[in-house]
């Protein structure tokens, strides 16, 4: 109720220029939308018109929710404008276009996984507390989701037992991988507005991989061979592979765009969309995809599409240089 009546005012605020969020009781505000051609706007210095515009909107926005019988807490606010500002657990920063772990909230997350490592068993609460705050890293920390399977298998068999469950060498592997956030600096940026977008076909044979970018407009195709050690892996394996080796290969064609990519592995499909993999070699592909999505800053959504659609099918069956492949030959690494 409280939430629903603030997107009241929220409302209001946007309907005057001012772009407002609104989380139960945690509101954030931005610059207001000044007309360009308005007396004010010219009469100012441009340098200055950014901040001035804050500094009006906060003002508004004050005393609106004073008016209407709010009580602001003062500690917990930031009235004075700034570029950097904490909210929801996260350092807001549109100087870099995206969301950063507030330092305290790093440090303490990091405690925890200490803790969990130092013992050679573990609780399902310490579990349920390091799987809640991987989630709700999401926005800011690569991966924060996909690199949960083993710790939300552990939560599994762990909720049929009153003991400490034991850390599997897979399970310790993957909440080790939390301490990259020690020396990580980076940031997830947020993605550009462009409306780029790409349709990619992928496909996997058990010697050959390919993939084949925009067949609606000038088609081009990625393919190659398996390496000795991917040649004995499970087809769904392969699969994930050929759409990590295609993204991969059009790295800077679809940068910063969206993809939709058209794979005929239902297992993939599955497994990419949930986020999980029940083996421990396609989690392990999947994370190969991530990684392609992560170098390239590109929104992907798979589609399933049966065989006989799938227009990648064909070269990933090619033996040689010679057939016939009407698009463009790019070798990538398998």
């Amino acid at each position: 109720m409280y939430h629903s009546t603030g997107l009241l005012v929220s409302h209001y605020f946007r309907s005057i220029g001012i772009p407002c969020s609104l989380y139960i009781d945690d509101r954030h505000s931005s610059e207001i939308r000044l007309p360009p051609d308005s007396s004010l706007v010219q009469s100012l210095d441009p340098e200055k018109l950014n901040l001035i515009s804050a500094q009006i909107a906060s003002f508004l926005v004050c005393y609106t929710l004073f008016k209407l019988g709010y009580c602001i807490g003062l500690q917990k606010s930031i009235l004075q404008p700034s570029q950097s500002v904490p909210y929801l657990g996260f350092d807001y920063d549109p100087r870099f276009l995206a969301f950063r772990l507030l330092p305290l909230k790093k440090q303490k997350f990091i405690s925890l996984v200490e803790a969990i490592l130092d013992s050679s068993h573990v609780s399902i609460a310490d579990l349920q507390r390091l799987a809640g705050k991987c989630m709700s890293m999401s926005m800011a920390v690569p991966g924060a989701r996909l690199f949960t399977k083993e710790i939300m298998m552990a939560i599994s068999r762990a909720s049929r037992s009153s003991r400490r469950l034991p850390l599997s060498v897979p399970l310790r592997r993957e909440i080790e991988h939390r301490f990259f956030l020690k020396s990580w600096s980076g940031f997830l940026p947020w993605r550009l507005e462009r409306h780029h977008q790409f349709v990619l076909f992928t496909d996997a044979s058990s010697y050959r991989w390919a993939g084949v970018l925009n067949p609606n407009a000038v088609p081009r195709c990625a393919s190659d061979y398996w390496s000795g050690e991917i040649l004995s892996s499970d087809i769904a394996v392969k699969e994930a592979l050929a759409l990590s080796n295609a993204l991969s290969s059009f790295a800077l064609t679809i940068k910063d765009s969206r993809v939709d990519a058209y794979v005929d592995s239902s297992a993939l499909f599955h497994a990419w969309n949930g986020q999980s993999a029940r083996s421990h070699s396609l989690s392990d592909a999947l994370k190969s995809i991530f990684e392609a999505v992560m170098a390239t800053n590109c929104i992907l959504r798979l589609f399933h599409v049966p065989s006989v659609n799938n227009l990648a099918d064909r070269p990933s069956r090619s033996l040689s240089l010679a057939d016939p492949v009407d698009c463009l030959l790019v070798f990538g690494s398998g």
